[in-house]
């Protein structure tokens, strides 16, 4: 054999080799990705079914157990977005309505008072004992949420300031003046 017939020989084994390799390693290589779509696919499996018990999870907590007459009926959760907000005090009271001034925390613009009239049967019934003129209250316009849908609402709260008795003031008074005493204007 002459040696260009010998390196051409050796040039097709060494190509031979060559394509076997790479045929081997394309092998390793999709058998290796095989492998980890595998587990990729186990991975969210097992991520979805957590996934699905942590969202059952809450959706039990959503609905409260509260006990009436002895059995237990399911509460609803909900939800109170605002979208405006007031802070307001009443001036005047009639027989089945106030009017209050109302001062407007939503857009905190310099915007003078505004007046609005308000039916007394739109406060709710632990709030109706502190309406009185000079009360202060809050009203929220906004959305209620709930799992069967939402729906407007509007709220009036009302400030629960501590009603003072006589031996609640002496006490103050006498902390007053004893701090008066402490201080020294100069």
């Amino acid at each position: 054999m002459n040696t260009k017939t010998t390196d051409s020989i050796s040039v097709d084994l060494d190509r031979s080799k060559l394509v076997s390799n790479m045929a081997q390693s394309l092998e390793t290589i999709q058998l290796q990705s095989n492998i980890d779509a595998k587990i990729i696919h186990n991975n969210m499996a097992d991520k979805h079914s957590s996934l699905t018990r942590l969202v059952r999870q809450f959706e039990a907590k959503d609905l409260q157990s509260v006990p009436v007459n002895g059995q237990k009926k399911h509460k609803e959760r909900s939800n109170f977005i605002p979208l405006q907000e007031w802070e307001g005090y009443v001036l005047d009271i009639q027989e089945d309505l106030f009017t209050a001034s109302l001062l407007d925390l939503t857009n905190k613009r310099e915007v003078p008072d505004e007046e609005a009239e308000f039916a007394i049967s739109e406060i709710a019934e632990p709030d109706v004992e502190f309406l009185s003129i000079g009360a202060v209250f809050r009203w929220v316009l906004g959305y209620r949420i709930k799992p069967s849908g939402q729906s407007r609402e509007s709220q009036i709260i009302f400030r629960r300031m501590p009603k003072w008795n006589l031996e609640s003031k002496a006490r103050a008074d006498r902390n007053a003046e004893r701090l008066m005493k402490t201080l020294s204007w100069k």
